[in-house]
């Protein structure tokens, strides 16, 4: 008995770096790429209230009641997850 946990042991040990080295670059891709499209998101979204803000008050409350503000949202946000997930899918590959 003791000879089998041996081997489970010596067989985990090989693959124990690979892991967690999986581990660190998937840590370090989610922490890099959440910062970077924090940012770039945050800087949009600015972008987009400030250009709101001239619309004369008519144009406003016709998109809002048209839903083109939601729309702007909605394909902010599917933008943020494409760039995500092509950043993952690149990172992956190499490794």
């Amino acid at each position: 008995m003791p000879w089998l946990v041996m081997a489970l042991i010596g067989g985990l040990s090989r693959f124990v770096p690979y892991v967690v080295a999986k581990i660190l670059v998937a840590l370090g891709l989610g922490v890099v790429t959440y910062t970077s499209l924090t940012y770039v998101a945050q800087t949009l979204a600015n972008s987009l209230g400030s250009l709101q803000q001239s619309i004369p008050g008519d144009v406003l409350a016709l998109l809002r009641i048209s839903g083109i503000m939601g729309v702007m949202q909605l394909l902010l946000s599917a933008y943020t997850v494409r760039i995500t997930l092509d950043a993952a899918s690149k990172v992956v590959q190499k490794i």
